[in-house]
């Protein structure tokens, strides 16, 4: 979840390529309510009070206002994140979810060559790892961010941040906006 530092990255740096993940913003928001209504911790235990929900995945049906906010924050913070991999000075590879989720083994067969291996056999990881089903969303290719579009990303994330009740900046905080 956490951004990379870019003196983390290049040859003289701990990282000379990166796969980047992409999942799809709803898919991805989706997931996030399903992550903050499953997780068991103290953390949480103090989210659900403050935010007076057991279930997240019910936010928008229980508190239409905090729920819109959160997806405002989610959408700020879910751009900001694919804005930052697009200036990795590195070579990078680019995978969707729905590319992991529609064709495994090719995709771990790019990824492995991509980073190197491509000689590995990955039938054997995928047999014992085998993907369990879940409904394929958004592209199966990566559309590119930048430009325009990534111009005040971080700041508007800062800004809904101030803005935004306990509740959701302790939601934010958990999800590692």
């Amino acid at each position: 979840h956490g951004r990379v530092n870019y003196n983390d990255l290049g040859p003289s740096g701990k990282y000379q390529r990166a796969v980047v993940l992409y999942r799809d913003r709803e898919d991805n928001l989706d997931a996030n309510l399903r992550y903050l209504t499953k997780i068991k911790s103290r953390a949480k235990d103090e989210l659900r009070e403050l935010c007076g929900l057991e279930e997240f995945v019910d936010w928008k049906d229980v508190d239409p206002k905090a729920y819109d906010m959160f997806v405002q924050l989610h959408s700020a913070a879910h751009k900001r994140f694919y804005c930052h991999a697009e200036q990795y000075p590195i070579p990078k590879l680019m995978v969707t979810y729905a590319q992991l989720l529609s064709d495994p083994y090719r995709t771990f067969g790019d990824i492995m060559v991509f980073s190197g291996y491509p000689t590995a056999n990955i039938t054997k990881a995928m047999e014992d790892n085998a993907p369990r089903s879940h409904t394929v969303h958004g592209s199966l290719q990566y559309v590119p961010v930048g430009g325009e579009e990534c111009q005040g990303v971080a700041d508007r994330l800062r800004e809904l941040l101030k803005k935004a009740s306990p509740c959701l900046r302790r939601a934010a905080r958990i999800l590692q906006f």
